[in-house]
């Protein structure tokens, strides 16, 4: 029974340490136990959590609407907002939730098991959980603007993605900015801010400052017509990525050449 108990805390993000140790000794008081809390009880995470619950959301929203779908439901839409593709109603509507199932998966199982760094500490633990928060944040809308289409409710696609997406690259910005650790699955992983730790933290830092900019330009392509709106967003992400390419590299041999050459 305590494996189980201690699976789940796991996955919730509790954390018992020695916080919850020095709660079960004598003569420690509630007060005595840190972040433990009252008694020793465990901090949960909850952006974990709401990852869960998000995906649960997502296959409610499904189970409840599907009587209703038509026989086929958009899947794809051009660069004018036009749908191109269909799906079966079953896939049109819980290939997605299905998408978010996985997504929640890779984030709270998979990753952690291959990569210790990206829960080395309370602080890197909290930031990754918070990249895939935002990550399932943006999926979901997507999947509310597809039900959302399939119900009649003809949403603009260019606009949807431009407020959604910059508002994700904004919230990504942030993150960023606050400090990642090093991992080798979130963040701007180029072969020089893998090399070294300095360049991973200078490159963040400004990566930060970069997407927090190209959220609120993407934010603004919400108003052009459909087929710029789309090309202008895949412009401003595609320069973003391209310039923190560049300047990883630029980084690395400001930092790590010249220290090699002292």
């Amino acid at each position: 029974m305590y494996r189980i108990t201690e699976m789940i805390g796991k996955l919730m993000g509790w954390c018992p340490c020695q916080e919850t140790v020095s709660a079960a000794q004598p003569g420690k008081s509630d007060h005595d136990t840190g972040s433990g809390g009252r008694n020793g009880l465990l901090m949960i995470r909850w952006s974990r959590l709401a990852m869960i619950g998000i995906v649960a959301l997502a296959f409610l929203i499904g189970v409840t609407v599907y009587p209703t779908m038509p026989d086929e439901i958009p899947s794809h839409w051009n660069a004018a907002g036009e749908v191109d593709d269909y799906l079966p109603a079953f896939w049109g509507v819980f290939l997605l939730p299905i998408l978010l199932a996985g997504v929640a998966v890779l984030f709270l199982f998979v990753v952690p098991a291959l990569d210790a760094r990206v829960e080395a500490t309370a602080e890197a633990g909290k930031r990754y959980d918070a990249f895939g928060l935002v990550t399932t944040l943006f999926l979901f809308a997507v999947y509310v603007s597809t039900i959302l289409w399939a119900q009649g409710i003809e949403v603009s696609m260019s606009a949807f993605l431009a407020v959604s997406f910059g508002i994700m690259e904004i919230a990504m910005g942030f993150l960023m900015k606050k400090g990642l650790e090093q991992n080798s699955f979130v963040g701007i992983r180029t072969p020089w801010t893998l090399a070294d730790e300095r360049v991973w933290q200078i490159t963040h830092e400004r990566a930060g400052v970069a997407f927090q900019v190209a959220g609120i330009l993407t934010l603004l392509t919400a108003a052009a017509p459909e087929v710029y709106g789309f090309v202008l967003l895949v412009m401003i992400l595609a320069v973003v990525c391209i310039y923190l390419i560049w300047y990883s590299r630029q980084v690395y041999q400001r930092v790590v050449r010249r220290s090699e050459i002292r």
